[in-house]
């Protein structure tokens, strides 16, 4: 009996206790820390005096607890996850979005770039973000045609960057002033080769696209044979363009005689294994008239007689 009261108690007691712990309420300890992310980079842009490129980079800062951030920015480097001993810019100090002009960068060069704060002395870093320094690029020059020694010229050949393999240059094909809105320009006749220039080298390690565009006026065309451009891309290696293979192809036709055509486009697009196939190759920009009959792949009809004006020739460049 005694017994039986005894461990009553104590069950009673026990139970008590658990209520008791059960019911008072839990602690819990303030949350403390500093976040900060890294956005994707932004206004990307060429400047085309320098050929280095500008970008916008942005990151966004919080802390929870007594911390406070002194100072706020991004790093940037050719490996993934710059620090401050690489390329830093600042961005003031405090929490919330934040960005950074970062300029002079290297065009075609990969990038990383974080978000920094430091707060309390020490350093935290946002999320790795690495990005492609590029803008479509105009690659061609003198597209105008004008520039040429004498002022004058008469030939192809004695044009800036533009040249030919035309061996009857300034007979077959020439360069004569149109007046007007369109100045100088190239000319010449079906039979004869193309007018062409070496825009630069391929980058083997991006894939790219090609904006052409053209003015074209046909001159004359024999029984109103609607004469074609062809625009071509060529590559070859070392020092003659003379060796050029053609890699793309396309062809733009005009059928108005005598009637200037503006902004006449082709484009073309370059995979990245595209590319890397021609890496370090030299590129060439062709343009090259056709009469109607050799548009179709027909030949030995020369009496089919063809010849054009073209002006105003752009080739815009974008890496990917």
């Amino acid at each position: 009996m005694y017994k039986s009261k005894l461990f009553t108690t104590f069950s009673i007691a026990v139970l008590l206790l658990i209520l008791i712990v059960g019911c008072r309420k839990e602690e819990t300890p303030e949350k403390r820390g500093v976040f900060v992310s890294t956005s994707a980079v932004t206004k990307i842009t060429l400047d085309t005096a320098s050929n280095k490129i500008s970008v916008t980079a942005e990151g966004d800062a919080d802390v929870v607890g007594a911390e406070s951030i002194t100072e706020r920015g991004v790093v940037l480097g050719p490996t993934s996850k710059p620090t401050t001993s690489d390329n830093k810019i600042t961005a003031g100090s405090g929490t919330g979005n934040f960005k950074a002009n970062v300029t002079g960068l290297t065009y075609a060069a990969v990038y990383h770039v974080r978000a920094y704060v430091i707060s309390n002395g020490q350093t935290y870093y946002g999320n790795d973000v690495n990005f492609l320094a590029s803008a479509p690029i105009e690659i061609i020059k003198n597209g105008d045609f004008t520039d040429a020694t004498p002022a004058d010229a008469p030939t192809i050949g004695q044009m800036a960057f533009w040249k030919t393999d035309e061996v009857d240059d300034g007979t077959v094909l020439g360069r004569y002033d149109a007046g007007g809105s369109y100045g100088w320009v190239a000319w010449t006749w079906h039979l004869a080769k193309g007018i062409y220039q070496t825009v630069g080298t391929v980058n083997g390690n991006n894939a790219a696209d090609f904006h052409i565009s053209f003015s074209g006026r046909d001159d004359y065309d024999y029984w109103g044979s609607d004469p074609f451009v062809a625009v071509k891309l060529s590559v070859y290696d070392g020092n003659d363009p003379t060796s050029r293979v053609t890699v793309d192809s396309a062809t733009v036709q005009f059928p108005s005689y005598g009637v200037w055509k503006d902004n006449q486009t082709v484009d073309f697009s370059w995979t990245a294994a595209k590319a890397a196939q021609y890496a370090g190759k030299n590129l060439v920009v062709e343009f090259d008239v056709l009469s109607a009959l050799e548009a179709f792949g027909y030949t030995g009809y020369d009496d089919w007689d063809a010849y054009m004006a073209l002006d105003k020739v752009s080739v815009i460049q974008t890496l990917k």
